[in-house]
This record gives structure tokens, C-alpha cells and sequence, in this order.
């Protein structure tokens, strides 16, 4: 399922097999789209988090 994510930009969408898929998109396990959606915000949560230390410490002396 990991596998799913690589070359992915978030935020990500959980999509069932046969919808059209995108960049934004992860196809959910079969019969497990609830879990895979959990999944799926766990990562845009951590995504964020991390853009938002990343900003941060891009951000010039003063600005944080």
C-alpha cells in the first residue's frame, strides 16, 4: 500500500478502484477503504507539518 504514495504531492484524495485516478490521488485497498483513507490523512497530516518546519526555517531571521 506504501508503494501507493511514491511521486505524490499532498494533500492526497482516497479514490476505489475503477474511479479516475490523478496526481492527488491513492486507490484505497479493496475492502479496506476506511483504513486506507486513515492512512491517507495521517500522511497529508504529517506533510504538513513538515512543509510548515520547513517554511519556518526558511523564513528570514525574525518573521518565525
Amino acid at each position: 500500500f506504501g508503494a501507493r504514495f511514491l511521486g505524490k504531492q499532498p494533500p492526497l484524495t482516497v479514490i476505489k478502484a475503477g474511479e479516475a485516478a490523478g496526481e492527488d490521488t491513492v486507490e484505497a485497498i479493496t475492502a479496506a477503504t476506511v483504513t486506507s483513507r486513515a492512512a491517507t490523512q495521517a500522511v497529508n497530516q504529517i506533510a504538513a507539518y513538515v512543509n510548515g518546519l520547513l517554511d519556518a526555517a526558511e523564513a528570514p531571521a525574525g518573521q518565525n
